[in-house]
């Protein structure tokens, strides 16, 4: 599990896109609640200088680009927004 932990935060090569921001991008809505709840870094960037609600929003997809920009904290308990 401390392999998959320190893997969750890791970002690729050739654009430097996360887990997280590429589940935001391809619309896995469970994926970056997963990720999340793993303590995946939202506040990472890429090349492009995009985190992981940016490509949601680039991507077109709304719903989890604000879900991403509201939800402060996630853990075994649940999600907790910025209005809790």
């Amino acid at each position: 599990s401390r392999g998959v932990d320190r893997a969750l935060n890791t970002q690729v090569r050739f654009d430097g896109a996360s887990a997280l921001m590429v589940a935001a991008r391809h619309r896995m809505f469970g994926m970056v609640r997963q990720l999340l709840r793993r303590n995946a870094n939202r506040y990472l960037r890429d090349q492009a200088g995009l985190t992981a609600e940016g490509h949601a929003r680039r991507a077109g997809w709304l719903p989890i680009a604000e879900f991403l920009a509201t939800t402060k904290a996630a853990g075994p308990t649940g999600m907790y927004t910025f209005q809790d």
